[in-house]
């Protein structure tokens, strides 16, 4: 009878741990533990700026100048003075890479929720095996 017993609740606590689990998975698919290299691609495009202003003097003449893509333009005729300038837009690639861990432990703090019906269902089989004992007597 206090084998009965012993078995009883050795079966209600038997219960496969998590790294059994991790063990069985990694059997399974080795490549789980390798890091994965994520790569982020971001592009940022930026407007053209274009600013125009006008100056009144005496002479002809034009001139014009490029210095870190930005575009200046200075025209005279006459009396007067037109400047333009010009920034182009501009395409901004930004990559980042991120290696990223490809086996994510997760808490599970419900894990007896699942496990409720199989408990359940061995207290009852154990429960009908010590009645069917005690009624062999």
């Amino acid at each position: 009878m206090r084998s009965l017993w012993i078995i009883t609740v050795a079966l209600l606590l038997q219960s496969c741990g998590a790294s059994w689990h991790l063990k069985r998975a990694i059997a399974k698919d080795p490549e789980i533990l390798n890091q994965r290299i994520v790569r982020l691609d971001t592009v940022v495009v930026t407007d053209s700026i274009v600013a125009k202003d006008t100056l009144v003097l005496n002479h002809i003449d034009t001139v014009e100048t490029v210095k870190d893509r930005v575009r200046i333009k200075i025209m005279r005729s006459h009396d007067t003075i037109r400047v333009e300038v010009e920034c182009p837009p501009d395409t901004v690639r930004i990559v980042k890479e991120v290696p990223i861990d490809q086996l994510v432990y997760v808490n599970n703090k419900n894990s007896w929720k699942h496990k409720l019906p199989w408990q359940i269902a061995v207290m009852a089989m154990g429960i009908v095996i010590f009645m069917l004992i005690r009624n062999q007597r």
